[in-house]
């Protein structure tokens, strides 16, 4: 997910080139120092540049960039999350597919819980980010159900 996030804030990145290159610069260095302080090996050293949110309006054109891609990948599917929970509650009461199908469908199940979790986390991210600090605190407290689930993903 980091790595994906880091793509999603580089494309939407709208800033000065040379504030871009300064990062890129000390994302160089900091990469060196590591090296150096230990066996780590001397690769990807720009993935670390947008691995932390850039600016409010990156890091919200970042998550409408991955609720476009939650929705593309979930209509790829031939089959709804709820189509594919009612095949499994139907299989379990009167088998009907072969072990593999099964396994298919668990596997594809699985595949849209996660989708739609990180689709919710990223609906609620951008109604917070509408809020004040303090509200977005309070919804937080509030509702750590709603992003509870989708933590694991993120």
């Amino acid at each position: 997910m980091k790595d994906f996030f880091g793509y999603a804030r580089f494309i939407n990145y709208k800033g000065d080139s040379d504030y871009l290159t300064e990062m890129s610069m000390a994302a160089l260095e900091r990469k060196k120092t590591a090296v150096a302080e230990s066996d780590e090996e001397f690769t990807n050293y720009m993935d670390d540049i947008f691995t932390k949110p850039v600016s409010l309006e990156n890091e919200l054109d970042s998550w409408y960039l991955l609720l476009w891609k939650i929705q593309v990948s979930l209509e790829l599917y031939p089959t709804t999350l709820v189509q594919d929970s009612e095949i499994l509650i139907k299989h379990r009461d009167d088998p009907f597919l072969t072990y593999n199908q099964m396994n298919c469908i668990r596997l594809r199940f699985n595949d849209k819980v996660i989708l739609e979790s990180l689709k919710q986390t990223g609906i609620n991210v951008i109604e917070m980010s509408q809020m004040s600090r303090r509200s977005a605190i309070e919804h937080l407290l509030e509702n750590p159900l709603l992003y509870k689930r989708a933590m694991k993903y993120v």
